[in-house]
């Protein structure tokens, strides 16, 4: 309905709409609606995210330090176990390929550590030489390990050999035997696992875990 002069107006919003004549008139909010919007607008600023306290965040700490701690050596381990597979399988490796060679070439190879890259000397097996003996010596493949953490031991043959070698049948020869063996060993690792053998048997090569401690394998 129309607004007459020197009315009072009741509480509220008032709004515009037109009447049957086309005029605009005003009408009222109701209260009630005005109320609701007042309780929405104040639960959404009491809505607030709820995050981490200082003393949660601080135990969470605790806790992932204690687990970390725990599991740091086990992973230490299991790295240093995959460091000495892979070292034994590139012997392996190198052992079957001079075998090869040997059948191939027909003539005799060795497998031997080596200081020079070119001639079977020295000792240690951190570095050594396929060496294919057919028509004069010639270098086959040169190994450079490069865990530097894993030592590898003399070869254990029956005839005291630093060298294991193939005729050119395929079969072994060191010394004077038809078997060897190389062992390679991790120092870091407990001295149950630390070490695996490679043995050389006629013409098989195979892979075991040693569980005697290797002289000179020491930390």
């Amino acid at each position: 309905m129309l607004r007459r002069r020197g009315a009072v107006q009741p509480s509220g919003i008032t709004a515009c709409q037109p009447d049957r004549q086309g005029r605009r008139a005003t009408r009222n909010v109701p209260d009630v609606e005005m109320g609701m919007a007042e309780r929405m607008a104040r639960q959404m600023i009491r809505r607030r995210e709820r995050g981490f306290t200082l003393i949660e965040l601080m135990v969470t700490v605790a806790v992932l330090a204690i687990v970390a701690a725990i599991a740091a050596p086990s992973f230490t381990q299991l790295i240093l176990r995959s460091r000495l597979t892979s070292t034994a399988n590139e012997v392996v490796a190198a052992l079957q390929l001079a075998r090869m060679e040997a059948i191939r070439r027909n003539g005799s190879t060795d497998v031997c550590p080596t200081t020079d890259g070119s001639t079977c000397s020295g000792a240690n097996w951190s570095r050594f030489i396929v060496v294919s003996h057919k028509g004069g010596d010639q270098v086959v493949r040169e190994v450079v390990l490069a865990q530097q953490a894993v030592a590898i031991g003399n070869a254990d043959t029956t005839a005291g050999s630093n060298k294991i070698g193939f005729g050119a049948d395929g079969f072994a020869i060191v010394g004077g035997g038809r078997q060897g063996g190389v062992l390679v060993c991790m120092p870091k690792l407990p001295a149950a696992s630390s070490t695996m053998q490679i043995d050389v048997q006629v013409s098989r090569v195979t892979v075991t875990p040693s569980n005697s401690a290797v002289a000179g394998c020491a930390p």
